[in-house]
This record gives structure tokens, C-alpha cells and sequence, in this order.
């Protein structure tokens, strides 16, 4: 990984991201706890909610033989106007990393900008556990899900990655990670959504593009997308270009007509799987027939966080396992 730090998935190269699912899986085969890393101190420092990031992180340091610090921002002197050059240079002093998740949709990058200036001053490596432009982790754990259901054949299999209607605004971080890796790796990924939700320019750069292994397609038809897919991947995310109140009134408009049913996947593959990286409201983005169905596999997905994360640390850090 560059510089030891792993902040996007855009400008990592093929055969590291690779490396990292074939690590991943190699973990979870193993079943075992690694002491390799004894000693390593690790802290999270965490501006949002989080479960399956936090957690699995903390749970995956415990495993290696490493020690994760769970530290809330708003307990921090952040909270009173300390800057992140002072904070990063401190506690890159008492820390070995830095896992990271900072996001503020009122005011969209900026999240990635004070990720990139704390890796700078922390001088440890940094983790992006989330920010308002990729969730690398995220991402790389669904090609370890991906690659698990389908083997090699994963690249060939029919990605529908939708927009879903979410009362709450959420970052696209997601999404962008997704677009990203399928560039990279060579997935064959239909990008779905409602005209306005395009994502930042790099990414929707990306969907254009005609060379590179990436097959990606846009579209505003979810219907249609759905045709003959092998993954539903719904996932909602506030417009970069609208917005608070634009973003607001646009989904609200449109929300009975991206909620993903059972009607979708009457005209998938038969053998076609619902995937949502959570946290989920039933009946916003998908229905609950759906999310509790035979197709959703929403829980194998999060359970690979763990697996995922191992892989990133050991990578980062290069102990032998």
C-alpha cells in the first residue's frame, strides 16, 4: 500500500488490491489468532457513529495481537478548536496508527482533506475507516464477498450497484469506492440512479472511461438494471452537487420508485443475491421481504469486515504471519 497508509482505493494498483483479498481470505481460512503484531497500539478516531467499522476493527486488533483505542472526537480537544496538525503530531507520538472515519456532508471533501493532512502530521499510518469521498474498507471487504460466492468468475458476474431512497443523507463514499475497485479489478458493474445523484468528478470520470479492465455502466432505469443481474448492491448517498434542501426535495420526490422489491428480482438471475453494506431501514432502500429473504446475504457481507481488516492491518504492518 503507498506510504503504508491506506486512504483510497482510487490510485492503488491491481495487484494490491488482489493481494488484499487473497490475504483476506487466507485469514479466514486460518481460524487462528496471530501475536505478530504484540505491541502495536492503535487508536480510532471516529467523528460519526459506527458499528460494523468500529467493531470489527477493534475485534480484528485483538486478533493480530494489537491493542485498538477507541477515540470519539467529540471527547478530543478537537472539540475545542484544537487543529489537526497539533493533534496528529501528538498522538502520532503515542500511537503505531490511526484508523480514521470523518465525514461532514454540510460541507462535502472536506472530510478527505483533514484525512489527508492527518496522515501527513501523525507521521503513523492512517486508516480511512470512512470520509465523505471513499470507504475503502468497506469496499474491499464486499470483492472479499464477491470473490468468496463467485471465485474468479466474480469479474464476469452482473453488479447492479443502486442508488436507494435513505431519509438520512449519507456520504458516497461507498459508491465511489465501488466504481474505483470495479475500474480497477475489472468488475462488471452497472451504476444505477436518479438523474441529479451524480457522484464527484474523479468517480464519475471513471464510468466514462473506455480503456482500462473496468466495464461500468450508467444507468437511470432501475428496472432495466436489474435484468438478468447476478448482485443487487443498494446503497443511498447524498447528491455531491446538491444541496442540502435540493437533495432533501429530490428524494423525497422519487423515493416510492427506488426502494428495491421482490419485482426486481423476479427479473434478475434466478440464483441473484441482495447485498447492503448497512445500516439499513427496512422499507426505505429495500423492502424486508428482500433484506430478511433467501437472497440477502447482508450478514455474510458484514461478517467480512473482520476477515477484511485483518488483511489491511497485517499488510500495512508486515509482520509474518
Amino acid at each position: 500500500m503507498k506510504h503504508r497508509s491506506f486512504l483510497k482505493i482510487i490510485g492503488q494498483s491491481k495487484s494490491e488490491l488482489e493481494g488484499l483479498i487473497e490475504l483476506a481470505l487466507d485469514l479466514k481460512k486460518a481460524k487462528t489468532r496471530h501475536n505478530s503484531f504484540r505491541g502495536k497500539e492503535l487508536g480510532l478516531l471516529f467523528s460519526s457513529p459506527s458499528t460494523r467499522t468500529r467493531v470489527s476493527f477493534q475485534v480484528a486488533a485483538k486478533q493480530l495481537g494489537m491493542h485498538a483505542e477507541y477515540l470519539g472526537m467529540d471527547v478530543l480537544q478537537m472539540r475545542n478548536g484544537e487543529s489537526i496538525k497539533d493533534t496528529a503530531s501528538v498522538l502520532g507520538e503515542y500511537l503505531h496508527g490511526l484508523i480514521v472515519r470523518n465525514y461532514d456532508m454540510t460541507n462535502f471533501v472536506q472530510g478527505q482533506f483533514d484525512l489527508e493532512e492527518l496522515a501527513i502530521y501523525a507521521n503513523v499510518p492512517v486508516i480511512n475507516a470512512c470520509d465523505d469521498t471513499e470507504h475503502p474498507c468497506q469496499i474491499m471487504s464486499d470483492m472479499l464477498t464477491l470473490r468468496e460466492l463467485y471465485g474468479e468468475d466474480y469479474r464476469k458476474k452482473r453488479v447492479v450497484f443502486t442508488w436507494g431512497y435513505t431519509s438520512r443523507q449519507k456520504t458516497p463514499a461507498v459508491t465511489q469506492s465501488m466504481i474505483a475497485a470495479a475500474s480497477i479489478l475489472g468488475l462488471n458493474v452497472v451504476l444505477t440512479y436518479p438523474p441529479g445523484f451524480e457522484l464527484s468528478d474523479d468517480y464519475q470520470l471513471l464510468t466514462n472511461r473506455k480503456d482500462g479492465p473496468g466495464r461500468i455502466q450508467v444507468s437511470h432505469d432501475l428496472m432495466e438494471s436489474c435484468e438478468k443481474a447476478d448482485v443487487i448492491y443498494v446503497r443511498g448517498w447524498k447528491s455531491p452537487k446538491m444541496s442540502h434542501d435540493e437533495d432533501r426535495k429530490r428524494r423525497d420526490e422519487i423515493r416510492g420508485d427506488w426502494c428495491i422489491s421482490k419485482r426486481h428480482f423476479e427479473c434478475a438471475n434466478p440464483d441473484a443475491v441482495f447485498m447492503d453494506c448497512m445500516p439499513l431501514i427496512r422499507e426505505e432502500s429495500a423492502s424486508a421481504e428482500v433484506v430478511d429473504g433467501p437472497s440477502s446475504i447482508i450478514y455474510q457481507q458484514a461478517a467480512n469486515r473482520l476477515h477484511m481488516q485483518k488483511a489491511i492491518l497485517s499488510r500495512i504492518f508486515q509482520a509474518p504471519l
